[in-house]
C-alpha cells in the first residue's frame, strides 16, 4: 500500500493533479465531510477554496459513510463530481460500486485505506483521485491530518490567490483535534510542523510553551480548571466549587467575585509556576508512583498554538477552537462549526458557544459515570455505557479516559444501543504494548463475522450488533494475547 520511504514530491505532484482536475470541473461539486473537528476544518478549507476559484458546490456532513447512504445519494442526486473529506479511504470498494454514474471522485483522507487501491482505481467506473499521505509513506495518525491535506491542496493556488495562506490555521486546528501533537512537549511534527511554520512565517500562528489548559482567555481560571479532563484533576475536574477552593488555598484568588475576573493569561510566570507545582501534587495523588512527576509535568506543559488574526476568545487557542468545532459536530450541528470558518463569525459564534456549554455538561456527566464503570478483561479495560452513554459522546469519553487509565493496553468503550447496533471506540492506553490498534480491530471484526470499523493505529472505532459485545471482547482479548508478548 505504501512505501516505508517518504515521498514528498510524489505527494505534492498528486495534490497538484487533484487541484488541476478540481479547477477544470464545470458541474456542481458535491462535498461530503466527517463531523469531527478535522472533518469540519476540511470542509471549511475546501468551501473557502471552492468559493475563491468560483466553483459551485453543495456541502453535506456525514457521521458514518455506508452503502445505504451512498446508494440513496446516487439515486437521488445523479452526481458527477464528488469529494469525500476525512473518510473514504476505507470505503473505496463501496464508493466504486455505488457511484456508477459519477465522472470524478476525489478522496482526501488520512485514515488507513482498506482493500487493493490500485485494483479498485483501475476498475472504478469513474476517475478516482485518491490523496492519502499513507500512500506516500507518511503516517496519517500524526504526520498530517485530512485538513492538512486540504490545506496543501489550497496552497497550490497561493500564487494566484494570496488569501489561501490564511487557511493554514485551520489545518493546525484539525491536526490538534485529531490529537496529532505527538512531538516533544505536545508539538506538531513532520508535515503538520511544516504547515505550522507557514502560519508562523505569515503572522497567522504564534507558537509558545505554556500550560496546556483550555480557556486561557475565554474563561475564569477556576472554570478552565474545572473543565480540564486531560488529565483529570482530582477534586477539581467537574467541580467549580472544588476548583475555587483549590485556587484560593494556593493563594491565586480571594473570593468568587475576584476569581471571576482572573484568567490563565492574567497570571505571571511566578504564579503559573506555583499553579503547575500544585497541580502536579494533586495529580500525583491519583497516579501515584505509576507515573513520574516528569510525565505529569509533560501532561500539563507544552506547545500552545495561538491564532493571531482571531479576536473571539474561544477561537484564539487552536486547541480550544478545535474543541468548539468538535462540540458542534457531536451535537449534530457541524454546519455551525463550519460557519465559523466559512461564514459570519458574528452570527454563529454565540450559537457555537451554546452548543459547547451543552457538550461540556454532557461530557462531565459521562466521565463521572465512566470512572465508576471500568471493568478489566486481562489487559483490556472496558467501559460499557449500555444504559447511559450516547453514541455521539463515545469517542470523546474513550479519548479522555485513555489518558487517565495507567494499567492495561486497550480501552474499549461501548455506547447505548442504536436500534440493533452499538458503537465501539477503542484507544491505546498510556503504556500500551499494542502497535496497531486498527489492525487488531479489523482482525476481530473478521473473526466476529460482522461489523464495520476504521480509524488509526492509536484510535479506532466500529459498529457491531448489540448481541455480539461479549464475543467482541473475547476475540479481541485472544488476538491481543497472540500479538503482544
Amino acid at each position: 500500500m505504501n512505501s516505508s520511504l517518504k515521498d514528498f514530491l510524489s505527494l505534492v505532484n498528486a495534490i497538484k493533479i487533484a487541484a488541476r482536475r478540481l479547477n477544470m470541473s464545470d458541474d456542481i461539486i458535491y462535498v461530503f465531510s466527517h463531523i469531527d473537528s478535522d472533518g469540519i476544518t476540511c470542509a471549511g478549507i475546501l468551501a473557502r477554496l471552492l468559493h475563491l476559484i468560483d466553483k459551485p458546490f453543495i456541502l453535506r456532513f456525514v457521521n458514518k459513510l455506508d452503502i445505504n447512504f451512498l446508494e440513496q445519494f446516487a439515486n437521488e442526486a445523479d452526481p458527477k463530481d464528488i469529494i469525500f473529506c476525512d473518510f473514504g479511504s476505507s470505503h473505496l470498494d463501496i464508493i466504486s460500486r455505488t457511484l456508477k454514474k459519477a465522472h470524478e471522485v476525489f478522496i482526501f483522507d488520512h485514515h488507513l485505506p482498506q482493500g487493493n487501491i490500485s485494483l479498485i482505481e483501475k476498475n472504478a467506473p469513474f476517475k478516482l483521485i485518491h490523496i492519502n499521505p499513507r500512500i506516500y509513506g507518511y503516517n496519517g495518525s500524526y504526520e498530517i491530518s485530512s485538513s492538512g491535506i486540504l490545506y496543501l491542496l489550497a496552497h497550490v493556488f497561493s500564487k494566484e490567490i494570496k488569501d489561501v495562506i490564511k487557511l493554514s490555521k485551520y489545518a493546525i486546528i484539525g491536526a490538534l483535534g485529531d490529537n496529532q501533537d505527538v512531538g516533544d512537549k505536545r508539538s506538531l511534527v513532520s508535515l503538520n510542523a511544516l504547515i505550522a511554520n507557514v502560519g508562523k512565517e505569515n503572522g497567522i500562528i504564534e507558537e509558545k510553551i505554556d500550560l496546556l489548559i483550555l480557556g486561557r482567555k475565554s474563561k475564569p481560571l477556576y472554570q478552565a480548571l474545572a473543565e480540564t479532563y486531560t488529565p483529570i484533576l482530582p477534586g477539581i475536574t467537574g467541580s467549580l466549587e472544588g476548583s475555587l477552593k483549590f485556587i484560593t488555598n494556593i493563594g491565586l484568588g480571594a473570593g468568587r467575585l475576584d476569581m471571576d475576573n482572573i484568567t490563565l493569561d492574567d497570571l505571571n510566570e511566578k504564579q503559573k509556576s506555583l499553579l503547575l507545582e500544585k497541580l502536579i501534587e494533586r495529580i500525583s495523588i491519583s497516579f501515584g508512583e505509576r507515573v513520574s512527576v516528569e510525565e505529569i509535568k509533560n501532561m500539563l506543559i507544552g506547545y500552545v498554538y495561538l491564532i493571531k488574526d482571531e479576536d473571539k476568545p474561544m477561537l484564539i487557542d487552536a486547541r480550544e477552537f478545535s474543541t468548539l468545532l468538535n462540540a458542534c459536530g457531536k451535537l449534530g450541528q457541524p454546519n455551525i462549526g463550519a460557519a465559523l470558518i466559512i461564514g459570519n463569525k458574528e452570527k454563529f459564534y454565540d450559537k457555537a458557544i451554546t452548543l459547547y456549554k451543552k457538550y461540556r455538561y454532557s461530557i462531565s456527566e459521562a466521565i463521572k459515570k465512566a470512572k465508576e464503570n471500568i471493568s478489566s478483561f486481562g489487559k483490556i479495560k472496558v467501559i460499557d455505557g449500555e444504559n447511559w452513554l450516547e453514541e455521539n459522546l463515545t469517542s470523546t469519553v474513550a479519548s479522555i479516559m485513555s489518558q487517565n487509565i495507567v494499567d492495561g493496553d486497550i480501552l474499549v468503550v461501548f455506547s447505548k444501543r442504536i436500534e440493533n447496533l452499538v458503537k465501539i471506540s477503542l484507544r491505546k492506553l498510556r503504556n500500551s504494548k499494542v502497535k496497531d490498534l486498527l489492525y487488531l480491530l479489523r482482525q476481530t471484526l473478521s473473526k466476529l463475522g460482522c461489523g464495520e470499523g476504521g480509524g488509526h493505529e492509536e484510535a479506532a472505532g466500529a459498529y457491531i450488533p448489540f448481541e455480539q459485545k461479549d464475543s467482541f471482547i473475547k476475540i479481541l482479548r485472544e488476538l491481543r494475547e497472540k500479538t503482544v508478548q
